[in-house]
């Protein structure tokens, strides 16, 4: 049996861009952002979507609904997180951001970024909180609290990968994409 593998290619460089609605607020000026999708979809767990995005100089509020890394190619910035660092980005610069972050972008040059977003579905977010509690089954005559701890782990778990256990779905980010 053969499997058939695609592969996406584009160059950094491209003109294939689209309006970007994914900003939370904008502050200050006009970002004019736009992104040219490279992937948006994934063979393995959750979602990846990577390419290219580009913003004007201009300030506003990102949450980050995934794990997201980026690569600035051009432009001048800083990200400031809530409760966290900021941090001053430019050519060659790598970062990488936790999901749930809020954050603020000051941009005072072009920017141009390539970016990998990772989004866990709630099929795969499953997939991990059970993979990482299978080491942790409960021998045959376990003790009832062994099984609420065990289950207190496994709600935990899902706290840390937005499972909302009522609806076991995952939570609905700020920016609604």
């Amino acid at each position: 049996m053969s499997v058939s593998i695609a592969v996406a290619q584009a160059r950094s460089d491209t003109k294939a861009y689209e309006p970007f609605d994914g900003l939370d607020t904008v502050l200050a000026g006009d970002p004019a952002a736009r992104v040219a999708w490279l992937r948006t979809h994934s063979g393995g767990q959750g979602v990846l979507y990577t390419g290219m995005f580009t913003a004007q100089p201009s300030t506003f509020r990102y949450s980050f609904s995934g794990d997201e890394s980026l690569h600035v190619l051009d432009g001048d910035l800083d990200v400031a997180v809530d409760g966290g660092p900021m941090v001053t980005l430019g050519p060659g610069d790598i970062a990488s951001f936790p999901k749930g972050a809020v954050s603020t972008w000051t941009i005072r040059a072009p920017l141009r970024k390539f970016l990998r977003h990772l989004r866990l579905t709630r099929r795969s977010a499953m997939a991990c909180v059970v993979k990482e509690i299978i080491p942790f089954r409960l021998p045959l005559g376990a003790k009832t609290d062994e099984f609420l701890a065990l289950c207190r782990q496994v709600r935990e778990e899902q706290e840390k990968l937005g499972i909302n256990p009522v609806s076991r779905g995952p939570q609905p980010s700020a920016r609604g994409s």
